[in-house]
């Protein structure tokens, strides 16, 4: 069964998810109570090498929360991934239209991610009304791309030297997928 017609939306107030469940995972709305699990993997120098400099505390990672969860609603919604119940990752939209998404190492490879933009891409596109989604990614970051790729994104350009990860000015790959 294709991943987008088995997962089935939860929903509740005003047409905004609660949880979209799949196969194999459960997306909720991110929680102040999410932090000590994410901050496992904000903290690894190797998960977070494509992205920005990893949080050196814990308090960094609950100010990151802290703000992602205090968002707009029409602006920003990010998700936690859970798998039997234990938190591997988070994705949603960040300053709307932009699609970001991380997952825990020890989950790398295992199609996750893909089950989880297979549910969520349409989700947040219909509820938020997005007829664009972006994507900003490191040109290094292979697997991030083929799965750009896998749901429609095209690259639009490349910047040289545009990024600060916190550490040095890096190269970014702009996405785009229309809806």
């Amino acid at each position: 069964m294709n991943q987008t017609a088995h997962a089935s939306w939860v929903a509740a107030g005003f047409g905004v998810a609660t949880k979209l469940l799949t196969e194999r995972l459960c997306l909720r709305p991110m929680e102040m109570s999410d932090a000590p699990a994410l901050h496992h993997f904000f903290s690894d120098p190797i998960a977070m090498q494509h992205w920005s400099k990893p949080h050196a505390t814990f308090a960094d990672t609950e100010n990151w929360v802290r703000m992602t969860v205090e968002s707009p609603a029409n602006e920003t919604r990010e998700f936690t991934i859970l798998r039997d119940g234990d938190i591997i990752g988070k994705a949603g939209i960040w300053k709307a239209p932009q699609l970001g998404y991380f997952l825990r190492r020890d989950c790398w490879g295992n199609g996750y991610m893909s089950e989880t933009l297979a549910a969520l891409i349409p989700h947040l596109s219909e509820t938020m009304g997005l007829s664009v989604m972006t994507a900003e990614v490191d040109p290094q970051n292979e697997p991030s791309i083929k799965l750009l790729k896998q749901f429609g994104f095209r690259e639009t350009r490349r910047g040289k030297k545009d990024y600060f990860d916190g550490v040095k000015w890096v190269d970014t790959a702009y996405y785009e997928r229309q809806s």
